[in-house]
């Protein structure tokens, strides 16, 4: 199963088929399995301490009976990581003092999670590319963005590309580009 093609599949089948099969629990917690894993990454934000620790039990103990062992557990909140046992935490939790400690930034699925703040955060390293429509696609092409957190962005620029290949024009038209690109930052900024 490991390895080929189909092993994505397989695996978020074999997760929401063991959370259907829930047996007596919290119906919030299948919602959970169904709707916030992405390949092998979980991402759950709740209300209060005592739930958190209530879906952590519950995923830890719906999940074990499919064969899942949860690892790399992070948490801004000391009273859940107490609960989760030293081999289930991420690397940058296991002698984390949440009430001393600067808390780290975490990554998961292209974001990057400040803790301390609690907000995600968007990082983009633009490589050089030329300034021509194949090179503006490829710029555009290399966000990874599955959660869908900077689509308008995304979505501004590939109207931008759509309009340059209707356009036909052989060469780039820089000033548009620019001109362009200072409005994407002027609605966000």
């Amino acid at each position: 199963m490991f390895g080929a093609t189909s092993s994505l599949s397989c695996s978020s089948f074999a997760l929401r088929r063991t959370a259907e099969d829930k047996g007596e629990l919290s119906e919030d917690v299948v919602k959970t399995v169904k709707r916030n894993f992405y390949v092998d990454d979980c991402l759950e934000s709740v209300k209060s301490v005592e739930n958190a620790v209530e879906v952590v039990d519950q995923l830890r103990e719906i999940l074990s009976k499919g064969g899942f062992r949860l690892t790399k557990w992070s948490c801004n909140r000391s009273e859940v990581l107490d609960t989760i046992p030293q081999v289930g935490k991420a690397q940058s939790a296991l002698d984390l003092d949440l009430d001393k400690d600067e808390l780290p930034m975490q990554r998961t699925l292209g974001l990057h999670w400040d803790m301390e703040s609690d907000k995600f955060m968007f990082k983009v390293a633009p490589k050089d590319r030329p300034s021509t429509r194949p090179g503006i696609l490829s710029l555009i092409s290399s966000v990874y963005d599955p959660l869908g957190f900077v689509a308008p962005v995304v979505l501004s620029a590939k109207k931008f590309l759509q309009h340059l290949f209707r356009e036909k024009r052989g060469r780039f038209n820089q000033r548009l580009w620019w001109r362009k690109v200072g409005e994407v930052e002027r609605s966000f900024g």
